[in-house]
């Protein structure tokens, strides 16, 4: 009935819950977590819930994800728009979702190669997929609804990419000797809230920055 109605295939749409139904959610996420939301918009260096991923393996999840995603924009008619989007969060996601717990560790560890790793390769491409995610939004924002409302987005990703540039500036000022190390990731990583595993968190302002001023 639904594809006779609409001419998609249900199943790929009832796949879409997989952005949040993520390893480590409660059975069929009834807890409402919303990973895909704070991974996407908390700042890499920060990591104001990577104490509640860790051990996930999320990268291998949306990786998995993105290519049922890119199965199902060939084959939905008027809404194959729709899964490209999602194809293109969860390309972001593979690499977002867990890069702040890798440079962590290696900052912590000492290990100077795979930090500059980071710099020369992860986090440009990251910059990439973000930015190709963005582009993606803003065509299906446009196409969908009014234009009011996309400048909040404008604003979301701007600090998105604006973080990407200050980390990977901040790990090189670290290996070049500027700096005699980084203070963000010095902090203690704590649970989100003192809650232990993956959140429910709506609220943007208390994902980009601990900080009371924004």
């Amino acid at each position: 009935r639904f594809e006779f109605c609409t001419g998609a295939r249900y199943d790929d749409f009832w796949d879409i819950r997989l952005v949040d139904e993520v390893p480590g959610t409660s059975k069929d996420n009834v807890d409402g977590a919303t990973p895909s939301k704070y991974l996407t918009w908390q700042n890499i260096l920060a990591g104001l819930l990577d104490y509640n991923i860790k051990d996930l393996p999320l990268a291998k999840h949306y990786g998995e994800l993105r290519q049922t995603m890119e199965a199902a924009k060939e084959r939905n008619g008027e809404f194959n728009f729709l899964f490209d989007f999602y194809a293109k969060v969860c390309d972001m996601l593979e690499i977002k979702s867990e890069i702040g717990l890798h440079i962590t560790d290696a900052y912590q560890a000492g290990d100077k190669e795979k930090l500059k790793e980071f710099t020369v390769q992860t986090l440009p491409e990251l910059y990439t997929r973000m930015k190709a995610l963005r582009d993606a939004h803003v065509e299906l924002w446009f196409d969908t609804y009014k234009p009011f409302g996309w400048e909040v987005f404008d604003h979301r990703y701007g600090a998105q990419l604006g973080g990407i540039e200050v980390a990977i500036k901040r790990i090189n000022d670290y290996l070049n000797g500027k700096i005699e190390r980084i203070d963000e990731l010095e902090e203690k990583r704590l649970p989100y809230h003192g809650k232990e595993g993956l959140v429910f968190s709506r609220g943007y302002s208390k994902i980009a920055s601990a900080s009371a001023a924004r």
